[in-house]
């Protein structure tokens, strides 16, 4: 039995009409992505070697900064993280962490992993931290507002009323 071709058949009851269709996806292997349908935002070996000579020298170069900003920058406008209004404070944290990262030298650089992937997740987790942070302090707003608001309102009507009845 070929697994490969296996359809249901699919009837219409209005006229009867069968359609068939396939059980199984088609194989991922013919799907090849050229160089401009990257999933990175950097070069994986460029990154590594700015993070060598960053080891190296204890300066970071121009290059690892803007490498370090367009993978939280880049991070940030997945269509998880686009619609929050503090979208920049989460990359500048991102930022923060990123650096902190490799002033202690976090990312081994000997092991042959993806920096990309590092500095994506350390981002990610950044964005996380920074996404409750925000509710909190929102949620803080709210039950200030719930508890402390309608006795505002109600003296503003006692004090509207009263210059009324004068």
């Amino acid at each position: 039995m070929n697994v490969d071709n296996l359809t249901e058949d699919v009837n219409f009851s209005s006229d009867n009409t069968s359609l068939s269709i396939p059980l199984s996806a088609p194989p991922k292997d013919d799907v090849v992505k050229d160089d401009k349908q990257k999933d990175d935002y950097v070069d994986r070996n460029q990154f590594n070697d700015e993070i060598c000579k960053f080891y190296s020298t204890g300066i970071p170069s121009d290059t690892l900064g803007k490498m370090l900003y367009d993978v939280a920058n880049g991070l940030s406008h997945r269509p998880n993280f686009i619609n929050y209004s503090f979208r920049d404070e989460m990359v500048s944290d991102a930022m923060v962490n990123m650096l902190k990262a490799l002033n202690g030298k976090k990312f081994d650089v000997s092991r042959g992993y993806n920096p990309f992937s590092y500095f994506t997740c350390i981002a990610f987790h950044t964005f996380c931290t920074r996404i409750k942070k925000e509710k909190k302090h929102r949620d803080a707003i709210e039950a200030f507002q719930e508890e402390y608001y309608p006795e505002l309102m109600d003296e503003n009507r006692k004090n509207k009323k009263s210059k009324s009845d004068e």
